[in-house]
């Protein structure tokens, strides 16, 4: 989900390609992970990756994923570039989808 959110609202690809490394290292992981320092191990997983982890752990949630689903615009541009044939299009400099400066 924050992978997602990072691709398609705040178009940061450095951050989703992150997201989506961390994720794969650790579904590939055998062992359960208990801890944001043990899943830094993994190639991938870093300070930040590891904080949220330990984060989740102690709390069942992500204060950043609670704040992105409290916003009905992020919320409604993940939805909408979901749908076959709308997402992020560059045209100069707006984003055609939102109309927001990019």
């Amino acid at each position: 989900e924050l992978a997602n959110y990072e691709k398609n609202v705040n178009r940061q690809m450095h951050k989703y390609n992150a997201y989506r490394k961390a994720a794969g290292a650790i579904a590939k992981h055998p062992e359960k992970i208990n801890s944001g320092k043990e899943a830094k191990k993994l190639e991938g997983v870093g300070d930040k990756i590891g904080k949220k982890i330990d984060e989740f752990i102690a709390t069942g949630k992500l204060v950043k994923i609670e704040k992105i689903r409290a916003n009905d615009t992020n919320m409604a541009i993940n939805a909408l570039t979901r749908v076959t044939g709308i997402g992020l299009v560059n045209n100069g400099n707006q984003c055609l989808l939102c109309r927001c400066s990019s």
